[in-house]
């Protein structure tokens, strides 16, 4: 999870790519990236899914510019495709 470093001490939001990654909680996000798995074995992809795979890509990445942006887009196209939500649509642009 990534609660802790998602805010100033005021507050603020921090945007992802200023995050203090270390502040991360590793051992949540991989159990949360061993339920996801579990899950997507399963071969029933919805949104759900789709959205927790976009966020595990996210922590899994050690910086920003390491994310994995190519399966990220993928992933929104996904999204896209199960919802057809304007927002999932403007999300997918922004990551290209």
């Amino acid at each position: 999870m990534r609660r802790a470093a998602r805010t100033t001490p005021d507050d603020s939001l921090v945007p992802l790519a200023e995050q203090d990654r270390r502040r991360w909680d590793t051992e949540s996000i991989a159990q949360g990236v061993e339920i996801l798995q579990a899950a997507l074995a399963r071969d029933r992809l919805g949104a759900f899914q789709a959205q927790a795979a976009i966020a595990a890509l996210h922590a899994d990445a050690p910086t920003t510019e390491e994310t994995d942006w190519v399966q990220i887009v993928e992933w929104y196209g996904e999204l896209a495709r199960l919802t057809d939500s304007p927002v999932v649509r403007l999300n997918a642009r922004r990551c290209r």
